[in-house]
């Protein structure tokens, strides 16, 4: 949007599907939207939104249930009491500096993305499916991030296993195949790692 801020804020039920037709437009043409300000939007379940570009925004109380963001970039923005499930889809997505507070992203899709620097503040975000993905920094504060889908997920630091160890309830046998796959990153460790996310969910 050329830089300049836009805001769109709806208090009232109406504006909900104008707010959806117009996200999604954005996403279609590859307009990337700056400074963005989304609050109390329901009607975004199921929305097309792939391809869509956010940067500087904060998005709370929003509903992508069933949303499509598969190819999306997001970068320094917050998620604040944001829903995801399922069917939410962030396959191929750009992650960097993201903050989600006191959101509910269970079972969302994040495979083959790059996650940089995400912060979890008080999320429930359990079973994520992160096939493929590479992480490079998480924090989580009181948030529940246990069952994550991992197959071939790669660590790209140390501090992001590291994160990974202190969220889930592994045993040290599980904790040491995470950090050795951010150090070597080779096939054996990682079996070991997707044997160890899985068992988190478990126990």
């Amino acid at each position: 949007m050329g830089g300049r801020p836009f805001v769109a804020e709806a208090s009232a039920p109406t504006p909900d599907l104008a707010v959806r037709e117009v996200l999604e437009h954005c996403a279609r043409e590859g307009i990337a939207l700056e400074y963005l300000r989304l609050h109390d939007i329901q009607d975004l379940k199921g929305a097309r939104l792939d391809g869509l570009k956010l940067s500087n925004c904060k998005l709370s109380s929003v509903n992508l249930s069933g949303a499509s963001l598969a190819g999306t970039r997001v970068e320094h923005c917050t998620f604040a009491k944001v829903v995801a499930d399922r069917g939410t889809r962030l396959d191929g997505s750009v992650l960097d500096s993201v903050t989600f507070e006191d959101c509910l992203l269970n079972g969302a899709t994040f495979k083959a993305a790059s996650l940089s620097s995400l912060r979890f503040e008080f999320t429930e975000a359990n079973a994520l499916d992160l096939e493929g993905a590479s992480v490079d920094g998480l924090r989580s504060i009181q948030s529940n991030l246990s069952g994550w889908k991992a197959h071939m997920c790669r660590l790209k630091s140390v501090e992001a296993a590291e994160s990974l160890v202190a969220s889930m309830n592994l045993s040290e046998n599980q904790k040491a195949a995470v950090r050795t796959l951010a150090i070597t990153g080779s096939r054996e460790a990682a079996a070991h790692y997707l044997r160890g996310l899985e068992a988190a969910s478990a126990t």
